[in-house]
């Protein structure tokens, strides 16, 4: 469901090849000269741990160390910029993309569902550049899952399975199968090594925390939890024109309904952070993380 405008257009609920390549980020020291499959030794490190080569200054994301803002490049721009230096160890990633219907929505910019995309694919860039092993795991079972290994190759597959589950989810409904998925991935890492879900995370979470409870001592469990805007921001009072499918509909929402939405949302929001968080998860706003499909 989303508003149908001029304005939206279909960029908005397609998803191409080329956005997937788009989204590779710039602040990530890219590949390594032929013949150097590591920068440092002959085996990367367990863990990522940043060297003394400076690399780079970009905006601050969430989850980075806050003793490397450039003050000073920050008084010159809008936003917090942080110093960035090349990584000399490596730790492998598992990716898990919960993809399901009710992500096919939308009131600005994007379906959640190609942000969940888009973030997935970033984070393959991410192991790309700093030449980690990256695995996928897609909602539909064990045939659906990627162990993680280097190289471009391994990217441009991991982009290919995104494209094409993003285009055959929009009919599947939501289901328990997210601990399992999660647990999956989980086996196919070792200690130090992290696994990044991007979910919206609206189901019971006790399951989830429940099947990695005993993981999250040897791995490192991130939680980028996709959202729409309208759950981020109060609604003006108005009338909504909303379609999903062929079906059209208009809804209208007075103000003390929208007040209250408001409230509920961000209620819910509050408790499903900080249940992951207790459950020794780190939490990403995947909004914010990905620079592309913020405001």
């Amino acid at each position: 469901m989303w508003p149908w405008s001029e304005r939206t257009g279909v960029t908005a609920t397609t998803l191409t090849l080329e956005e997937l390549l788009q989204v590779r980020p710039h602040h990530v020291r890219g590949p390594f000269v032929r013949g150097e499959r590591v920068p440092v030794g002959e085996r990367p490190g367990r863990g990522r741990a940043p060297g003394l080569d400076f690399d780079g200054i970009s905006p601050y994301v969430h989850g980075d160390d806050v003793r490397w803002i450039d003050w000073r490049a920050t008084a010159r721009s809008t936003e917090v910029q942080v110093r960035r230096f090349a990584a000399q160890s490596h730790r492998a990633r598992m990716i898990v993309l919960d993809l399901h219907s009710e992500l096919y929505f939308a009131t600005r910019r994007r379906l959640m569902a190609k942000t969940a995309v888009l973030v997935a694919a970033r984070l393959a860039w991410q192991s790309l550049a700093l030449n980690e092993p990256v695995g996928l795991v897609l909602p539909g079972g064990p045939d659906d899952t990627m162990r993680p290994r280097r190289g471009r190759g391994q990217l441009l597959r991991l982009l290919a399975s995104l494209h094409a589950c993003y285009r055959h989810q929009e009919s599947v409904s939501p289901s328990d199968r997210l601990a399992g998925d999660v647990t999956r991935a989980a086996d196919q890492v070792r200690h130090g090594d992290e696994v990044c879900v991007i979910s919206d995370f609206a189901g019971q979470l006790e399951p989830l925390l429940a099947a990695t409870r005993s993981r999250t001592a040897g791995r490192s469990f991130h939680a980028l939890v996709v959202d729409d805007y309208l759950g981020r921001s109060e609604v003006p009072a108005g009338r909504y024109p909303a379609r999903r499918g062929a079906l059209r509909r208009v809804f209208a929402i007075d103000r003390l309904a929208a007040a209250a939405a408001a409230r509920t949302a961000d209620g819910h929001r509050s408790t499903r952070r900080r249940q992951l968080v207790d459950g020794g998860w780190q939490v990403i706003d995947a909004l914010d993380w990905l620079p592309e499909a913020g405001a």
